[in-house]
């Protein structure tokens, strides 16, 4: 199975994350919703998807993002990326570890 990598460059509307996971510690992911039944749904920065029940999530802490010139000969489009050069960084070479930081999800 194939998955396209989340560039930190340009994150849309997505909602760049710390979790803080039970037994597991933080996992910095592309995005994080709860969804209505509680679990906490979140797409790693490899474009891999997972779902965690809600009484493994201790915390969430969204990553500031900001909007930019994207350059492009269009002077009106912005783009939205991750807002610290060091955790736009840190989100590029997660797709490019072993492992990256993998969520195992459980019920």
């Amino acid at each position: 199975m194939s998955f396209d990598p989340i560039d930190p460059e340009t994150v849309g509307d997505r909602r760049p994350s710390v979790v803080e996971i039970e037994d597991q510690g933080p996992v910095y992911v592309a995005d994080a919703r709860v969804r209505d039944n509680g679990w906490l749904w979140m797409k790693e920065w490899s474009g891999r998807t997972t779902k965690v029940p809600p009484r493994r999530v201790l915390a969430i802490k969204r990553v500031e993002t900001e909007r930019y010139d994207g350059g492009e000969g269009d002077r009106y489009l912005k783009c939205k990326r991750v807002a610290d050069p060091a955790w736009r960084e840190r989100a590029k070479q997660i797709p490019e570890s072993s492992g990256g930081d993998a969520v195992v999800a459980d019920d």
